[in-house]
């Protein structure tokens, strides 16, 4: 044992070197995830959501990095103007809360924004709908696609758009059902015709609409707590190499460059059990197959990625 101690600095030494070094020269997905696994014990690499594609083949389920940063900005922008929402006490938000659970008609899905980078009008609709159905107890899944196409304010469509403008556009102009205006551009790859109908042609479909001058920015962990009392909301965050081959647990950046931003919608937080690691739990816009059947838990309190740094939320207005 004694002699094999002088080479653990090194083996660790070279797993450090080989992650640094990883997507800069483009190593096997699988040969990425092994020394992923190896590097960190908190969550699991897979390399099967990855397979057969390259991070460029991968782009579109992310947005450029300007995005999380103009978000960022606005949100500081905001919380500087309204004034931060007054955090609730620690005994009154506990440690858990699981939207899935205390609401599981509401939370029984995951989409898949495709080969569009529509995150931002997924992160947005998804968490609003949720809002709507908890408030109500009626589902029914605004429509991305509306947002894609029709929101000109400064978004981008498949290349990109800000949460916290989609949830203004909703404000005014609110939005369809899913089932009225179906996520088409996931396979043509761009945003589409903005129309003011349902895809079987019916004439001035009802919409729904966030709350007037209501929808707020919320920064640090007790703010974002406090707003999940009301149901999800919406966070952006950075991605890196790794987290494309995210399977489960508790994820943190391990290794890889940065990519990108990202929008999701963060629907609970939770502390695990055996770590005693408190989580964010987290719906990604990749489809079921990805992740933990769609979500992801992500480590809570060091803004991990950015996740803390500006989520978005409105109200239904019901």
């Amino acid at each position: 044992m004694i002699r094999i101690f002088p080479f653990l600095p090194l083996l660790i030494l070279s797993i450090v070197i080989a992650l640094s070094l990883a997507t800069i020269h483009h190593i096997p997905h699988s040969e990425f995830v092994d020394l992923v696994n190896r590097a960190q014990d908190e969550w699991v690499a897979d390399a099967t959501f990855a397979a057969d594609r390259t991070y460029a083949d991968m782009k579109h389920l992310w947005m450029d990095s300007a995005f999380f940063d103009a978000e960022v900005a606005a949100a500081d922008q905001s919380i500087e103007l309204l004034g931060a929402v007054e955090a609730l006490p620690a005994e009154q938000l506990g440690d858990s809360l699981d939207w899935r659970e205390l609401e599981p008609h509401c939370l029984d899905y995951v989409l898949n924004q495709g080969q569009c980078g529509s995150c931002w009008a997924f992160g947005s609709s998804t968490a609003l709908s949720d809002r709507f159905c908890i408030k109500t107890g009626k589902k029914s899944l605004l429509s991305p696609q509306d947002l894609v196409a029709c929101d000109f304010a400064g978004q981008l469509g498949c290349h990109g758009g800000y949460p916290k403008r989609a949830y203004e556009y909703l404000e005014f102009f609110g939005s369809p059902s899913l089932a009225c205006f179906p996520y088409t551009s996931g396979v043509t790859k761009v945003a589409g015709h903005c129309h003011h109908y349902c895809a079987d042609g019916t004439a001035h479909p009802h919409r729904y609409y966030a709350q007037k001058f209501k929808s707020r920015s919320y920064k640090g962990v007790d703010a974002i707590k406090t707003a999940l009392q009301d149901g999800p909301v919406t966070g952006v965050m950075h991605v890196y190499a790794d987290f494309p081959h995210y399977k489960s647990g508790i994820y943190h950046h391990a290794a890889g460059k940065k990519l990108g931003g990202h929008a999701v919608a963060i629907v609970g937080y939770g502390v695990d059990r055996e770590s005693s690691t408190p989580f964010w739990i987290v719906r990604n816009s990749w489809g079921k197959e990805w992740g933990e059947s769609g979500y992801f838990r992500i480590r809570m309190g060091f803004n991990e990625c950015g996740i803390e740094s500006a989520a978005s939320a409105g109200f239904p207005a019901v």
